[in-house]
């Protein structure tokens, strides 16, 4: 891939002879034109499509959350590139074709700030689900104001709930509200928490918290 830097052409958005032009981030680019292949792709090639399949078509559904949790990494990749790659590494289980994604592995953030300790969730009737945790440490990677993020995730809905800076570290507790229609299904906690954007953009890795039916 070409970046064009007020070239003689400057920016073309379109295919143009053996080369496409975009805007991709902000910058103009071209590429060209991919070549069919007539080779049958191998086996191997085949697993990791449906494993790369797997993980993107989960995390698209928890983009927001992806957004925030690897907002520390370089643009380039993208937030959402090393969080696919991260998952692919982690999350993946099963032998071919039968791939699923761990639920206990999933990953939603990535950095060095530190995570709350002694997490715990709890069903509130109503199809509430209570967050609890502590804050018994402070260094220079834990702070009262750093912002906690919820993910909730149904694997029988195939969806996630997200709640960006639901609270502060010090507050130690968020009560979330769920879909009324998940009641009877099992979900996923998880929390990671963030600096707040006045200080910076440092995260947590994602803490899994466990699982707990919907009531």
């Amino acid at each position: 891939m070409g970046v064009i830097n007020k070239g003689i052409l400057g920016g073309f958005s379109g295919k143009t002879g053996t080369v496409i032009g975009s805007s991709w981030r902000g910058q103009d680019v071209m590429r060209s034109l991919s070549r069919k292949s007539d080779k049958a792709p191998t086996p191997e090639q085949l697993e990791q499509r449906a494993r790369f399949g797997l993980i993107t078509h989960l995390l698209s559904r928890v983009k927001s959350a992806i957004g925030v949790g690897f907002r520390s990494v370089v643009k380039v990749p993208t937030p959402m590139n090393v969080a696919v790659s991260d998952n692919l590494a982690k999350a993946v289980t099963g032998v071919s074709p039968n791939f699923t994604a761990d639920p206990l592995k999933l990953s939603f953030s990535k950095g060095s700030l530190s995570q709350p300790t002694d997490a715990s969730i709890s069903g509130i009737v109503g199809a509430e689900l209570k967050f609890d945790w502590s804050n018994d440490m402070e260094d220079d990677q834990c702070h009262p104001t750093d912002e906690v993020n919820l993910v909730v995730y149904n694997p029988v809905k195939g969806r996630f709930v997200f709640v960006r800076n639901a609270a502060m570290r010090s507050e130690l507790t968020f009560t979330v509200q769920l879909p009324l229609t998940w009641d009877g299904d099992t979900v996923y906690a998880y929390l990671f928490t963030t600096e707040p954007k006045a200080i910076g953009k440092a995260c947590s890795d994602t803490l899994y918290i466990g699982t707990t039916p919907v009531i």
